[in-house]
């Protein structure tokens, strides 16, 4: 290591994936030990969610505030401290000293799998872009008229819940949320048609409910931390837990605004009605029934108990959004950075690399 922001750069890359690697490969045992056990099954989605969440991101953000807290005092100590900190003259630190016999190859396999990462992203999002346009693609202004009194139940729930939403004259139904930071409700007369107004009312509580826990940008979020890891493979069931619960929370907000019997009947019925359409619609990110099709037995029994059993929910927390935790963590980064920084700039650097060493 020669001092420069250049190499401090690349040692702070190849650090940042590997210990990210480790970690993340550490919490899917984890967290995939406790879903086998049944213990975690046991508990609310809410609860679930966040759980996988911070599987997903806990890993990363503690892997990136070890390298920077560990590398980036070499950016400004002197040349005194430096010759004391290097009297045992290593040119190596932290998980990069235990990769010696395979560098430069290691260096050479992590900045291409950034840079597949990033591909990778911009193909999720291009490949969002494909459905849509599939869906384009099957849809015909065949639609029937809408009666009133649904146009106005659509207008109110979304006025209410701050989301605009888009109508398209279709037979085809579908329903989803598009859009991270302002998002749009989608829906087709199709679907209108066909739900009682009991179970539309239902679905757009649903919607609405990931509209305002701003689900479809912290989806994004997890795809982000996840390719950041050699451990990718194994951390993409989380997020597919995560998907799940996600599915169970939005329905529960949506059981205590309307009938839980009517949830679980919109959703039977789309499911019905897209099994039988002569060619399937793609589904959006935030679709009412859900990317994993196997959950839907899942998410209705579920309903079905909470209408037989009725309980107070806390729609309050299960419809909040993430936004507000996440400046605390922020806050709490930056912080903690700052004040190690402060009162021992190497203390971190030294006591990792003891760890590893």
């Amino acid at each position: 290591m020669n001092g420069s922001g250049l190499t401090l750069m690349l040692e702070g890359v190849e650090n940042f994936v590997l210990l990210n690697t480790l970690l993340s490969g550490g919490a899917f045992v984890a967290v995939g030990s406790l879903r086998l056990s049944g213990w975690v099954r046991t508990w609310h989605p809410l609860r679930q969610a966040r759980l996988y969440a911070a599987a997903i991101l806990a890993p990363t953000l503690f892997s990136a505030w070890l390298v920077l807290a560990s590398l980036l005092p070499f950016g400004w100590i002197t040349g005194a401290e430096w010759r004391t900190e290097h009297e045992a003259a290593h040119s190596l630190h932290l998980v990069k000293a235990l990769t010696v016999p395979v560098d430069p190859f290691l260096q050479y396999v992590t900045f291409l799998f950034l840079a597949g990462a990033a591909a990778l992203v911009c193909w999720a999002a291009a490949r969002a872009y494909v459905r849509i346009t599939a869906l384009v693609r099957c849809l015909e202004i065949d639609g029937e008229p809408i009666p009133a009194d649904r146009i106005d139940l659509i207008r109110e729930t979304c006025r209410r819940n701050g989301i605009e939403v888009g109508l398209v004259f279709s037979r085809r139904p579908f329903a989803f949320v598009w859009g991270y930071l302002k998002s749009k409700l989608i829906l087709s007369t199709g679907l209108l048609t066909a739900l009682t107004t009991e179970e539309l009312a239902a679905l757009l509580e649903h919607e609405a409910a990931h509209h305002r826990r701003r689900d479809n940008l912290l989806r994004w979020v997890l795809s982000l931390c996840r390719f950041t890891s050699f451990a990718f493979v194994f951390t993409g069931p989380l997020q597919a837990w995560w998907n799940q619960a996600v599915e169970l929370v939005c329905d529960e907000v949506a059981a205590e605004r309307a009938d839980p019997c009517e949830v679980a009947g919109a959703l039977v019925k789309i499911k019905r009605l897209v099994s039988v359409a002569a060619r399937p619609v793609p589904s959006g990110h935030s679709a009412f029934l859900g990317d994993d099709q196997s959950a839907l037995e899942q998410r209705v029994r579920r309903l079905l108990a909470l209408s037989d059993t009725p309980v107070t929910l806390r729609t309050a927390g299960l419809g909040s959004p993430w936004t507000r935790p996440a400046l605390w963590v922020s806050a709490f980064f930056a912080v903690t950075l700052a004040g190690v920084f402060w009162i021992s700039p190497m203390a971190v650097h030294r006591l990792l690399e003891r760890l590893l060493h």
